[in-house]
């Protein structure tokens, strides 16, 4: 993860001192979103060139969405052998920059609160890249903040 988080930041502000009035948007899911959630903190701190009035986030089955994420069942920064440490959960908000995630209902990635989490984390994910699907029906959209919930299948 911290691989493609500096891959990402390197990516960002090359694009930006390419194009200064480029608007660049920050997509990924769902170890994309955990990246671009990192990247859209470093931006919204002013962490970075890049204004954050030029930039927007789209996140989707997001792990480290607030109160429903994998992330928030699992304290900061506890290690899990073989997978990561432990991000925790992300922000609300990110000041500054609209951010939207996106997240079927029964994602165990983006709502891991009940059972039926587990199938979900199994059966939801392709829905998200399928054609017509989430992805490429929201991708174009800009400045909305928020999570926006889809039925499970």
């Amino acid at each position: 993860m911290n691989q493609g988080y500096r891959n990402a930041l390197a990516a960002l502000e090359s694009t930006y001192r390419a194009d200064p009035a480029a608007h660049l948007t920050i997509a990924g899911s769902p170890q994309g979103a955990w990246v671009g959630d990192l990247l859209l903190r470093k931006i919204a701190d002013n962490g970075t060139a890049v204004p954050r009035s030029q930039v927007d986030g789209m996140l989707y089955s997001d792990p480290m969405q607030p109160g429903t994420g994998f992330w928030h069942l699992v304290p900061q920064g506890t290690v899990i052998p073989f997978v990561a440490y432990s991000p925790g959960t992300g922000p609300q908000e990110f000041p500054g920059v609209p951010v939207e995630r996106f997240c079927i209902q029964t994602d165990g990635v983006c709502e891991a609160t009940s059972l039926d989490s587990f199938s979900g984390f199994l059966q939801q994910p392709p829905r998200y890249f399928q054609p017509g699907s989430i992805i490429e029906s929201t991708l174009t959209r800009h400045g909305g903040n928020g999570t926006v919930w889809f039925p499970a299948a």
